[in-house]
This record gives C-alpha cells, sequence and structure tokens, in this order.
C-alpha cells in the first residue's frame, strides 16, 4: 500500500514539473506587468519622450474597472505597448474627483489620451476587452486620432496593417 501511494506521489510529481517546464518561457512584460507611474512623474517623462500620457480612470466599486484591470490590462500585448509606446497612469475617480472631473469623465472606466501638457487627445469611456484595446492604442499612437474617427480607423482595416515599432503603413 505504502510503495503504490510513492508510486503515485513520484508520477504526481513528475507530471508537474513536466506541465511547468512544458509550459515555456513566459512573457517578461506580461508577467512584470504595466508599469504605472504618478500623473505628474508621465507628463515630465511625456515632456522628454514625447510619448502620450495613457490615465484610467477607475473606482474600487467599479465592476468593469475591474474587468479591465483583470482581462485587458493582463493581456501581454497590452502590456508591451502600454510599457513601451505610452506612459501609463492608474487614478481612482472617488480619490481624484477633481482630475476626473477635469478630464470629463462621466462613468467607470474611463480611458484617457493626453500630450504632457494634459491636453486631451483622445477619451474613451467604458470597458474595452485587449483586442479592441489594443485598436484604440494603435489608433492613438499612429496619430490617426487626429485625421480620423475611430470607427473610420477600425472599418477601414488600419489596426491590422499598423505596426507600433514601424509606424504607420
Amino acid at each position: 500500500m505504502m510503495r503504490r501511494f510513492i508510486t503515485v506521489t513520484a508520477v504526481f510529481s513528475a507530471l508537474a514539473l513536466w506541465l511547468t517546464l512544458s509550459a515555456g518561457p513566459r512573457d517578461s512584460a506580461a508577467a512584470d506587468g504595466i508599469r504605472w507611474l504618478s500623473l505628474d512623474s508621465a507628463k515630465a517623462a511625456a515632456r522628454q519622450s514625447k510619448k502620450p500620457v495613457f490615465i484610467s480612470f477607475y473606482t474600487t466599486w467599479c465592476g468593469f474597472c475591474k474587468k479591465l484591470e483583470r482581462d485587458t490590462f493582463k493581456d501581454p500585448a497590452v502590456v508591451k505597448a502600454l510599457n513601451e509606446y505610452f506612459l501609463p497612469v492608474k487614478l481612482d475617480g472617488d480619490e481624484e474627483e477633481a482630475l476626473a472631473q477635469a478630464y470629463g469623465v462621466r462613468g467607470y472606466p474611463t480611458l484617457v489620451f493626453t500630450d504632457a501638457t494634459g491636453k486631451t487627445l483622445l477619451s474613451s469611456p467604458g470597458y474595452r476587452p485587449p483586442g479592441s484595446f489594443m485598436d484604440v492604442l494603435k489608433y492613438v499612437h499612429s496619430g490617426f486620432y487626429k485625421k480620423m474617427s475611430f470607427d473610420k480607423f477600425v472599418g477601414d482595416g488600419y489596426p491590422g496593417r499598423y505596426n507600433f515599432s514601424a509606424g504607420a503603413r
């Protein structure tokens, strides 16, 4: 009986080790997560880097804010894009009520993109799943928000042709 228990334990241990090792290397960007900054730090960095500031307005009681955090902000492509091409900031709308009001936040979550001076480039209310959120990131990063509506950008297929490192194609 004891020999059978040891054999079963050894088999399960070997299986667990194999599953862990066969999972392959993890994306370090996703493992590390989004590198959130304070708003002041992001604005200062934006003046130097010319990267847009991304502000996620959320509240602790908002269900879709929690879903955005759990699903969209954990997606490896989203994490990589935000960390490399934007200056991400997360603000609790209940604690930063004056800022939320200044940026026209009427509900949560609200995703705001600004320049270094704090001028709003784009405001997007509501939850966005990872794919849709990536389209918004490409829309802002490409500068197409200055030229066309988001619906036209998506409808004309620009997100599929856009590469962050190469710019617009």
